[in-house]
């Protein structure tokens, strides 16, 4: 093809432009002729017909049945946690943590928010269920012997999950050096505000990390997951438009959710009937669709754990009628 295009006796600058073009078609056709469709049916097949099998549970399934019928998620897919600060973003992820390196997966977490030591200690009182304003001595009151022995057993499981956490790191060429090198099942990045420095367009600045490591999960087959800040939403960030920092975060996402606690937002004025509980609202699943769910939350712990389903009702029934009463709660 080149020597048929370049017989002409004379050849400007824009026509070799046109020869680059052609050549670069002509070899993404070659790479095409690889993926026909009769094999991509195939590969469909198989991969369906494994599901199909009573034996299939999805790796990332996290034993939250309300939470898990929103739609599991799957590898090479990003993952971003929404909500405004103190809802419970990163509760929520590090339960998700927990359950993953219980069922043998492997974590990197990137944390910009908390310290290496908290978030371990985080992940220990998830197993041990001790108290964190007595493991860290908040309000004067201390763990007893019996508790400080559960707390030594809690680290000592935790040494041997496969999980890294690294504070601080500094740029996105470091992380992928270390995910490269790592290939985890999962990385979180808590949170991509932290990240970027003050600049005209944040929007771009977060919007190329969230590509980034994006690619970076199709490279390495994982999971992405990428803690976002919200700031002064007034209401239950219900919306994918809310991340208004960046249009093209939404756009990377297969999966969105928006956290919510109504204890967080009303410290004072918030009903019995929503204190302990946070609200998720998946607002984009590429494969699974939207939805809702509330999880129960103890915040002595950090777990979150399933509600009975009359009191989900109970929530659903109190919410029904404050907006009949035009009551936004």
């Amino acid at each position: 093809r080149w020597r048929q295009i370049t017989r002409a006796k004379e050849i400007k600058l824009t026509d070799i432009s046109k020869i680059i073009e052609e050549m670069e078609a002509l070899r993404a056709l070659e790479e095409c002729e690889d993926y026909s469709l009769k094999d991509i049916i195939s590969s469909a097949i198989e991969t369906i017909e494994a599901r199909q099998s009573k034996d299939y549970i999805n790796e990332f399934k996290l034993g939250l049945p309300d939470y898990d019928m929103l739609g599991h998620f799957e590898r090479k897919s990003l993952l971003v946690i929404g909500g405004e600060s103190g809802h419970g973003k990163s509760s929520l992820v590090l339960n998700m943590v927990y359950r993953w390196i219980n069922n043998g997966l492997s974590i990197i977490y990137f944390s910009y928010e908390m310290s290496a030591i908290v978030i371990a200690t985080k992940l220990n009182l998830l197993y041990t269920a001790l108290d964190w304003n007595k493991t860290f001595v908040i309000r004067d009151d201390r763990l007893n012997d019996k508790e400080f022995s559960k707390l030594i057993d809690g680290f000592k499981w935790l040494e041997g999950k496969k999980v890294v956490i690294i504070e601080k790191m500094k740029t996105v060429d470091m992380m992928e050096t270390i995910i490269r090198s790592y290939q985890p099942d999962v990385f979180v990045l808590d949170t991509i505000n932290t990240m970027i420095k003050e600049q005209h367009r944040v929007d771009i600045a977060l919007g190329d990390i969230a590509r980034r490591l994006k690619r970076i999960a199709v490279d390495t087959n994982s999971l992405a997951v990428i803690i976002a800040q919200l700031k002064d939403i007034p209401e239950r960030p219900t919306d994918k438009n809310m991340i208004k920092e960046s249009r093209q975060i939404r756009d990377e996402a297969d999966y969105m959710d928006f956290i919510y606690r109504e204890e967080e937002k009303n410290i004072v004025d918030c009903p019995e009937k929503m204190r302990g509980i946070i609200e998720i609202y998946r607002v984009k699943g590429r494969l699974t669709g939207v939805g809702y769910c509330y999880l129960g939350f103890d915040k002595s712990t950090g777990r979150v754990f399933p509600l009975p389903e009359d009191k989900v009702r109970e929530i659903d029934n109190y919410k029904y009628k404050c907006r009949m009463k035009g009551i936004k709660r």
